[in-house]
């Protein structure tokens, strides 16, 4: 029975892969904070300066997410993360020297930004929901795409450059 269980779990595990646009994911997580810091009852947690906090959060992810977008287009190769499989060349330089995943960093940073903002924990809790969700539906079969692409070189890349950070 739980063979059976487990293979229904991958199956439909594997339904939600490379499907869902993650600019899509973060629109839907930062409605969902909203929605939860404005409509349900909420712990609110005091944040001194949490708008400066905020700002500063938000600012570095755009900075983020214009360096990785720009190592995209420098190298000429594709930012549409539904079909990673049209990977034209590694991109291995800049800031994804730091990290594999700097535009997901940034997406998680953009949520932390309204989280902080927010100021409840229901908000902040949705952060690492979120990086669980993109990890499992969206970088997981992006890498495993990427090693069929470029094989041993991806292969070193993701053992010299952390997911994240």
């Amino acid at each position: 029975m739980s063979i059976l269980i487990t293979l229904i779990n991958n199956n439909m595990m594997k339904h939600f892969e490379l499907k869902i646009p993650p600019l899509l994911v973060l629109v839907c997580f930062a409605g969902f904070m909203w929605l939860t810091a404005h409509v349900f009852e909420q712990q609110t947690i005091d944040i001194k300066y949490n708008i400066l906090i905020s700002l500063s959060f938000l600012s570095l992810a755009f900075l983020i997410l214009l360096a990785s977008s720009y190592r995209f287009k420098k190298a000429k190769t594709t930012v549409n993360p539904i079909k990673p499989d049209n990977s034209s060349s590694l991109v291995t330089s800049g800031i994804y020297g730091f990290s594999r995943n700097p535009m997901y960093l940034s997406f998680a940073m953009m949520l932390t930004a309204l989280g902080i903002y927010l100021s409840t924990i229901q908000a902040l809790v949705c952060v690492p929901v979120f990086v669980v969700f993109i990890n499992q539906f969206q970088i997981k079969p992006e890498e495993k795409a990427l090693l069929q692409i470029f094989g041993n070189a991806y292969s070193n890349y993701k053992k010299s450059v952390r997911r994240w950070l």
